[in-house]
């Protein structure tokens, strides 16, 4: 995205924003499993063209808060959100330069990563989305897209990729029922089309959220 929210192994780091991302996406991907959705929400392969507008006036371009930023920002969608391994740092950021209507792929995300976000665009040396190896990370059963640039694998990762991550429960065993939740040592695995679909229709959810006019939300929404 053009501003992205990032931070460097060497650097000064800020708290992130990564656990509330998570946490979105598992109540989208629990709303998504009841029944009680399942009857109301039609699960797509990408959001509905008439809620994209409506969000777009809402909270998009086409809204006043759209002032506030540079020509071609939309609204980011938590389902969206990617971590770049690049050789200068570890970013934060989300694949969302594409439009609310297209599906979210493998190459998309790649680009974020290589030249979509601040440090990538810093780069002292070039960096190549031939080179990228693209891995996720399940959390509360969510796929957390991992573009890796900096030469290492799946198997093999960073140790920086842990650094910021949070930790309220034992590591390696992540919680999520209140009492705690741990980021740190989840494995990452090679990205696979099934995940693409999963972040795919939760975009359509996230959307078809956001476009229920203000008035008419859940106070959680």
């Amino acid at each position: 995205m053009l501003v992205d929210h990032a931070r460097t192994t060497g650097g000064r780091r800020r708290a992130p924003r990564r656990t509330g991302r998570i946490l979105a996406l598992a109540a989208l991907l629990s709303l998504v499993a009841s029944a009680a959705t399942a009857a109301t929400l039609v699960l797509r392969d990408r959001p509905d063209p008439q809620e994209a507008a409506a969000v777009d006036r809402a909270i998009g371009a086409a809204s006043p808060a759209a002032a506030a930023h540079l020509d071609g920002w939309r609204p980011e969608l938590h389902a969206e959100a990617v971590t770049c391994a690049l050789p200068d740092g570890i970013v934060e950021t989300t694949a969302s330069e594409l439009a609310l209507t297209a599906r979210l792929t493998r190459a998309a995300i790649v680009r974020e990563c290589v030249s979509g976000n601040d440090l990538a665009r810093l780069s002292a040396a070039p960096l190549r989305a031939s080179a990228a190896v693209v891995c996720v990370r399940d959390a509360a059963h969510v796929p957390q897209p991992v573009v890796l640039l900096d030469g290492s694998s799946c198997a093999r990762p960073p140790a920086a990729l842990d650094a910021d991550r949070a930790c309220f429960a034992p590591a390696g065993a992540p919680v999520l029922d209140g009492a705690g939740w741990c980021e740190r040592g989840l494995p990452l695995r090679p990205l696979a089309a099934p995940d693409l679909a999963t972040l795919n229709r939760l975009r359509a959810v996230e959307v078809s959220l956001l476009a229920v006019p203000a008035d008419d939300r859940c106070p959680s929404l």
